[in-house]
């Protein structure tokens, strides 16, 4: 049950419903999720082994905060982990396998032209996980989850302009290139360049935020 627990509270760390910094406060987390105290607070140390959450003595655990550094230190490394992946992906992907990423790709794009974001994002992450999946590499697959899950968030926050959109766009049609080519070091090299250039669009608009 405590896995459960703990990626209830992954999720809700991921959406920003607990943001940063805030106090987990046992009780109040115990009747919202309907269990005791004690598969929370082993749901607690499970996201405190992942960096998510910070245990303090006498203070009990809060969300753990992340500078603007580390966040784009966690772009860079990412990135590293998608192009390794994509590398790994391309060769073994399966025609059916394929036709998913296709039709993920298709429907991230109507959502898209109606300037739905919220699907966008989802369809876009689907693509990305789908990579992982068939990569087949647990190490790097749990990896990249843990550190995905604490800047998540900065990609339904940080307004991206209309060329960064195209961007985005072009480099996830060439993904699909590369995918159907089974063409491993061209496809770690674009999901390389992918992941760098959102570090781009996150440190902008970090920088826009603290200058206001």
């Amino acid at each position: 049950m405590h896995l459960e627990v703990a990626d209830r509270l992954r999720e809700m760390i991921e959406r920003g419903e607990l943001i940063p910094g805030s106090k987990l406060i046992e009780k109040d987390l115990c009747q919202s999720f309907g269990v005791s105290r004690t598969p929370m607070r082993e749901a607690i140390r499970v996201l405190a082994a992942d960096g998510l959450v910070v245990l303090t003595p006498n203070r009990g655990a809060s969300v753990a905060t992340i500078t603007e550094a580390q966040i784009l230190d966690s772009f860079l490394v990412i990135g590293a982990m998608e192009g390794l992946a994509g590398e790994l992906a391309a060769p073994r992907i399966t025609d059916a396998q394929l036709d998913d990423i296709r039709a993920m790709h298709s429907a991230m794009l109507e959502c898209r032209a109606a300037d739905d974001l919220d699907g966008y994002y989802v369809y876009n992450r689907q693509i990305h996980d789908a990579i992982f999946d068939i990569a087949d590499n647990a190490l790097l697959k749990e990896t990249r989850r843990i550190i995905f899950t604490r800047i998540i968030k900065l990609r339904f926050i940080a307004r991206i302009a209309e060329d960064e959109w195209q961007i985005a766009i072009k480099e996830h049609e060439e993904m699909l290139v590369a995918l159907e080519a089974r063409n491993g070091p061209q496809l770690g090299a674009i999901l390389r360049r992918h992941l760098e250039s959102k570090r781009i669009q996150v440190a902008r608009w970090l920088q826009r935020q603290s200058s206001i």
